[in-house]
């Protein structure tokens, strides 16, 4: 049986004799809710006074489902409106980019540099350094 309770859904084990509960998180409901649906297995929410076993609970459940599905495509609408907008107004988006001296790397590696104290050299990290000298080759 599952029961939503705060942030939680949770899922009583009838496997196990202490009834115990296994946390999870609301996020994942979408995905409860179709294993629910498949399994038949019955969910009550006691918070929201909710319960799947009823006709009338299906339908809610059904209505609160898709009013959270509203939400989310409304909130992804509303991301990709701003990132389009700010790519039209000229703003750069991401991390920015450091300007390395390649050729700096390649000269201390040439000269037996170990990675590490290259990138204290030219003042970036590890990964960097690596990627400047697998793009060199």
């Amino acid at each position: 049986m599952l029961v939503a309770m705060d942030d939680y859904i949770w899922c009583m084990d009838p496997t196990d004799d202490l009834e115990t509960l296994i946390p999870l998180w609301k996020q994942e409901e979408e995905r409860l809710r179709s294993i629910i649906k498949n399994a038949a297995i019955p969910f009550i929410s006691y918070q929201e006074n909710m319960d799947t076993t009823s006709p009338l609970g299906q339908a809610l459940f059904t209505i609160v489902a898709a009013v959270a599905q509203l939400e989310r495509d409304l909130i992804r609408e509303r991301v990709n409106a701003g990132i389009r907008n700010a790519r039209v107004a000229g703003k750069q988006l991401g991390r920015p980019m450091w300007i390395v001296d390649r050729e700096q790397i390649l000269r201390l590696r040439a000269d037996g540099t170990r990675i590490e104290e290259i990138a204290a050299t030219v003042g970036v990290g590890y990964g960097t350094v690596r990627k400047r000298l697998a793009q060199a080759s």
